[in-house]
């Protein structure tokens, strides 16, 4: 508003320094003071309204395991900034890899009898087929080499199976001690030390980029507010300087 004070002075004192001169005489108007003359222009003034808010992370997760365990070691701390899929953190989990080594053994023998027994099924039914074609053994021998040999496929296929299915789930029993970061961000909380239980929240993994501002407006400002208003902003706690934003989301609280 001060500049538009300064601009009703300028319109009321020309008419006044005008009207004094036109009463002077020839002799006086010599002496007069020049008088420079500006050309008024009507422009739009801004008018800053100031909010205090707060900072949050534009994205915020909780790390932790599915695993319960004995925390082996840990490779970042608070503030660290880490990258999508790095190791934040491994579990003991030697015991575990011996069980699992152990049970993808038994699962790689099953399949491997399996394809043994397939192999003699096969080359018992080629026999067979070759001698009912010589007519030198009943039908009834050649179905039950071709029953045997088809049985001895399906268990060979059925073992494959499993051990693909068990192999995914033992993998991930292993991977369930080895933590990594979900997303790009920086550590807040570290809740875990070498040699301690995990817990229910062991990272706290946050997204400052970009930062979200809340604030709250009064009623009669939020009607001059619209998505995409660029804004500025000041962290008290920080350097001091300006950052530009703008308005993301707009809600009325109840």
């Amino acid at each position: 508003m001060k500049t538009n004070k300064w601009l009703i002075l300028i319109f009321l004192l020309l008419p006044l320094i005008f009207t004094a001169c036109s009463t002077k005489t020839v002799e006086e108007d010599a002496k007069s003071i020049p008088v420079e003359v500006m050309k008024v222009e009507t422009t739009t003034i801004a008018k800053d309204h100031y909010t205090m808010g707060k900072l949050s992370a534009s994205e915020e997760v909780n790390v932790s395991s599915q695993a319960r365990g004995t925390v082996k070691n840990v490779y970042f701390n608070e503030g660290n900034r880490v990258s999508k899929g790095v190791t934040l953190y491994t579990l003991d989990n030697g015991d575990l890899i011996n069980d699992v080594n152990l049970s993808k053994g038994k699962l790689d023998k099953a399949v491997e009898d399996a394809k043994l027994k397939l192999h003699d099924a096969q080359t018992n039914f080629k026999n067979n087929e070759i001698l009912y074609q010589a007519e030198a053994i009943s039908r009834s021998n050649y179905d039950q080499a071709l029953l045997a040999y088809n049985q001895a496929k399906l268990n060979y296929e059925l073992a494959e199976k499993e051990r693909d299915l068990n192999y995914k789930s033992l993998d991930a029993a292993v991977n369930d001690t080895i933590i990594k970061s979900p997303i790009d961000g920086i550590v807040s909380q570290r809740n875990i030390q070498p040699g301690e239980m995990n817990t229910t929240v062991d990272f706290v993994i946050v997204n400052l980029s970009p930062i979200v501002v809340k604030t709250n407006v009064s009623e009669d400002l939020i009607n001059r507010i619209s998505l995409g208003d660029e804004v500025k902003v000041i962290i008290q706690s920080g350097s001091k300087d300006e950052y530009s934003g703008k308005v993301s989301s707009i809600n009325q609280l109840e």
